[in-house]
């Protein structure tokens, strides 16, 4: 019995995510997109960021979340990070891309378990897009081989103080190379592009329908 099997990333709409070519931020922004809850590791995020502030103290945090703005108010002030160092904004989906385009790089931490193994994070697919290197946690689909195979971002072994410092230092200089974004973009294009996933199910029905 002859058996085909097609593998359909989350894909995104790449004419809505694009990128902003112009120049990075500055000073430089990690991005958060999405929300906090138990399958996300948000505090990661805040580890991160505080290890980049030590490289990069005029750092700032962006968090783009719907929902939870009172709890992750309510984190970031336990974590002792003050007003003037972070932005947390709420947006609806026609909106996002704006907001990423204002990172310098952006996080993607997902709690490992089975589930993750098959993880194809929509907000990953969005970052490239929009020409954003990211920084993710091993365990979760395929993201060691997207983002560290091709230079645009790293992956976390662990979570531990030497490895989040090792991540801080490694998303400053690939977020710093100037081919970086086009690099990401290409990425996303050929990995997480919309009309491809379209035409993949397109296959997959047609082939049921002869």
């Amino acid at each position: 019995i002859e058996r085909r099997l097609s593998v359909i990333p989350t894909c995104a709409d790449l004419t809505v995510f694009t990128p902003a070519y112009e120049g990075k931020p500055q000073p430089f922004v990690l991005g958060y997109v999405g929300s906090i809850g138990t399958g996300y590791l948000f505090e990661e995020t805040l580890r991160l960021f505080a290890a980049i502030q030590l490289k990069r103290p005029d750092a700032r945090l962006l968090v783009v979340n719907r929902h939870d703005s009172q709890r992750i108010e309510a984190m970031l002030d336990a974590f002792g990070l003050s007003r003037s160092q972070y932005d947390l904004t709420s947006a609806d989906h026609g909106t996002v891309a704006q907001l990423v385009r204002r990172m310098s790089a952006a996080t993607a931490f997902y709690r490992p378990g089975f589930s993750a193994l098959g993880r194809a994070p929509t907000k990953l697919a969005e970052y490239l897009g929009c020409g954003i290197p990211c920084v993710g946690n091993a365990g979760v689909g395929d993201m060691e081989k997207i983002l560290d195979a091709n230079n645009i971002g790293v992956t976390l072994r662990d979570f531990s103080a030497s490895e989040i410092s090792r991540g801080a230092s490694r998303i400053l200089e690939v977020a710093e190379d100037q081919s970086t974004s086009h690099q990401c973009r290409a990425v996303a294009q050929r990995l997480f592009s919309l009309e491809s996933g379209v035409r993949a199910y397109a296959d997959i029905y047609e082939t049921f329908c002869v």
